[in-house]
């Protein structure tokens, strides 16, 4: 009966801890939406800090490049 107890005591240890580390570091991300048309130009969103921390001042630096306009006359 007591090897139960230690087994499943060594088991659900083991289970808090691998839930606790974090495998990679979450980064917010921004894709197009997926009905755009695939000449579209994204947005580069950068935001500071990242991921975000509730009740402190979030900044976000928006970036992008325009499309080349042909002439048309």
């Amino acid at each position: 009966m007591s090897r139960i107890f230690i087994f499943a005591f060594v088991l659900f240890a083991t289970l808090f801890v691998v839930d606790a580390v974090p495998l990679e570091k979450r980064k917010t991300s921004f894709p197009l939406c997926p009905g755009f048309p695939p000449d579209t130009v994204g947005l580069d969103v950068k935001m500071t800090p990242d991921p975000f921390v509730p009740g402190q001042e979030v900044k976000l630096l928006f970036a992008s490049t325009l499309p080349r306009i042909q002439n048309y006359f």
